[in-house]
């Protein structure tokens, strides 16, 4: 965030910054963007459609990686994806959440590294996957931007989380 965006963030959410510090955990590559879309609700995952309408091929699907927040969530996500989708690029959407396997866990993430998985939807555990990634990324920069990869993150909070603020 600039100084001004956060100056205003601060007014906003009234937190006082004299006793708050700001933690910049964010993402400064060029070829990552992070989003957040609004769903009214978990059972209403049509706010993603976006990311699989017209997808046709493999490298229609932007690579990206989308959070919720529970295990039922990620497979809520995920099966409307299979609806969506035509059967051939079923298979390139996946989840990892606390209930799969630490056998079915790496497998997934391999899949997602090597770009098999183009769209990983993760709950908490994608949080502590997270920076695996986030090693995996730079150790890859320099590959992905030579093959032109770019990832998208998506953020999913609910309407209501909104309302709250």
């Amino acid at each position: 965030m600039s100084p001004s965006v956060l100056a205003e963030v601060r007014r906003v959410l009234h937190i006082n910054p004299i006793e708050s510090f700001y933690l910049n955990l964010g993402n400064d590559r060029a070829n990552v963007t992070q989003e957040c879309r609004i769903i009214p609700n978990i059972t209403d995952t049509s706010a993603l459609d976006f990311i699989y309408e017209g997808a046709k091929s493999e490298d229609d699907l932007p690579r990206t990686l989308i959070f919720v927040n529970k295990v039922l969530d990620s497979q809520l996500v995920w099966r409307r994806s299979q609806q969506i989708l035509p059967t051939n690029l079923q298979q390139s959407v996946d989840y990892l959440n606390a209930r799969r396997s630490s056998r079915s866990k790496k497998l997934v993430l391999k899949r997602f590294q090597d770009g098999q998985t183009r769209v990983l939807i993760v709950t908490e555990i994608g949080g502590m996957v997270r920076l695996h990634l986030v090693y995996w990324y730079q150790q890859q920069r320099t590959k992905e931007i030579i093959r032109g990869w770019t990832y998208r993150i998506l953020l999913l909070p609910f309407n209501s989380v909104c309302r709250s603020l």
